[in-house]
């Protein structure tokens, strides 16, 4: 809301999650990058030196990732 000028403390923004769901929807690599840093970049123009804390989502599809964990790491996945 540009009629509210006060500078936030931080901005937390959370994405990824149609990149984590388990039906195939997701954005190309090089659009993801490129929106991502254009929308930090706007909020850095508008609050130079702003905090702004990028958070992914946990995944979706245990048993994906649990495959993945298996093959990329060899070991079984883990939760927080």
């Amino acid at each position: 809301n540009r009629s509210n000028n006060k500078r936030p403390l931080m901005v937390i923004m959370c994405f990824g999650a149609n990149d984590a769901s388990c039906d195939g929807q997701h954005v190309p690599i090089d659009h993801f990058r490129r929106y991502l840093s254009a929308l930090v970049a706007r909020l850095w123009r508008r609050w130079p030196g702003l905090p702004v804390l990028l958070v992914t989502c946990p995944p979706l599809c245990d048993w994906k990732y649990a495959q993945f964990c298996l093959q990329s790491r060899g070991a079984p996945a883990t939760r927080c």
